[in-house]
């Protein structure tokens, strides 16, 4: 069976999926073998990690089926809330954006993997609040397998494109610092560069986070426009954006490994030769 090494390598070799269809459980098999913590991603919950005990109550409130897994929606204790002081939390009315969840996991389920990937890591999703036609999500690796979004209401625009893509979005947030665990992404963590996302010079770890999170949507995008003509003004207008942006960013930058160099000329030549 090839390492988890040798299969990296033959993924950013190939010129196929940037989601990396069957990558994400090898990732999280190798998390749970390599993290000094006790659990597995089954058991996996925000609250847990962060220090619930056996009798804390229960903070799974609903299920999700992402492809092959079911991911949980999650609340968390007040107390544990105020951690977050800059995330506003959604209300628990199931009700309420559920079906605009369903919705966009179905969404995600005619891409070739990209459930499973999105299923795979995000085990725990917590719902936000947003202002109207405005999305907000959030991951950080002190999370591993926890993503934030906002759930847009049934008459916004674009709404299930635009919840698909923020799924997509923080997941692969996930999957990147997996990555950088089994293989590091960089050798030089104090180098910067221009970020064309907050127009300020960021470090080069952020600038491949947003370059390969952005690829994945750009090619995601071309496939749900492919799949439901309906989709194709907001997949090609978020396309031209990405391309924008991506195309103000330099090549791979000093401070990179062998592969971070390799998935920034992946992740570049997969939006700029569109």
């Amino acid at each position: 069976m090839p390492s988890l090494h040798e299969v990296l390598s033959t993924l950013l070799e190939e010129k196929r999926e940037l989601w990396f269809p069957g990558l994400a459980p090898l990732l999280v098999a190798n998390f749970w073998e390599t993290t000094p913590v006790s659990g597995n991603a089954a058991a996996y919950t925000t609250q847990g990690w962060l220090g619930g005990g056996p009798d804390d109550p229960e903070v799974k409130i609903a299920q999700l089926p992402l492809g092959r897994f079911v991911s949980s929606i999650e609340s968390l204790f007040i107390t544990t809330r105020r951690s977050f002081s800059d995330l506003s939390f959604g209300t628990n009315e199931l009700a309420e954006w559920l079906p605009q969840l369903r919705r966009a996991a179905k969404t995600l389920s005619m891409v070739n993997g990209l459930a499973d990937s999105v299923g795979c890591l995000a085990r725990s999703i917590h719902v936000l609040r947003a202002p109207t036609d405005h999305d907000v999500s959030h991951s950080t690796p002190a999370l591993p397998f926890s993503i934030f979004v906002s759930v847009p209401e049934a008459g916004e625009k674009d709404a299930i494109l635009r919840l698909a893509e923020s799924l997509v979005h923080e997941a692969m947030h996930l999957q990147l610092t997996l990555i950088n665990q089994a293989e590091p992404l960089l050798i030089d963590g104090h180098r910067q560069g221009y970020s064309p996302w907050k127009q300020e010079l960021r470090p080069i770890e952020g600038l491949l986070h947003g370059l390969y999170v952005f690829a994945v949507i750009h090619q995601v995008l071309r496939l749900f426009a492919q799949t439901d003509p309906r989709s194709h003004g907001y997949c090609g207008k978020r396309r031209i954006q990405i391309e924008s942006e991506v195309a103000s960013l330099p090549p791979a930058p000093e401070g990179l490994s062998t592969v971070g160099r390799a998935l920034w000329r992946r992740s570049t030549v997969s939006v700029l030769s569109a």
